[in-house]
């Protein structure tokens, strides 16, 4: 579950819608996002109320041809992608975490086995001793 998408910092100078239309009856708008400098493209709203603020930020990058010249175009994750983003690296730590522990206690359950008497089956509780009276 590892999450290799780059990461930018800075702040976002600017966003301009570049266009918009309707697909499948449903409207969409295209964004570019200015930060650091560098250009980015995103369909999520959400960035314009982040104008002249500092964030972390994942994106993607896609590489196209066009009439025999390539381009490179760096896609802003959704807010909510970078939280699904950000829950499963928690989740890869947690995961991490309790493999330790689950080997651990593999570790310490052998040793304990190999110094207790082996009584059967699961449940089964060795043989009451007599009580002294």
């Amino acid at each position: 579950m590892k999450n290799n998408m780059p990461k930018i910092t800075g702040k976002i100078e600017e966003v301009k819608v570049i266009k918009s239309g309707k697909k499948n009856g449903r409207p969409w708008t295209l964004y570019r996002v200015k930060i650091n400098g560098r250009s980015y493209s995103t369909f999520d709203s959400g960035y314009q109320k982040l104008e002249g603020q500092t964030r972390d930020l994942e994106y993607k990058t896609e590489f196209r041809e066009v009439n025999g010249t390539e381009y490179e175009n760096r896609i802003l994750l959704t807010k909510t992608t970078q939280s699904v983003s950000q829950v499963n690296r928690e989740f890869e730590k947690i995961d991490n975490k309790l493999d330790m522990i689950i080997a651990m206690l593999k570790e310490t359950g052998a040793k304990k086995m190999n110094e207790e008497e082996d009584y059967g089956d699961e449940g089964e509780f060795p043989p009451e001793e007599p009580e002294e009276e």
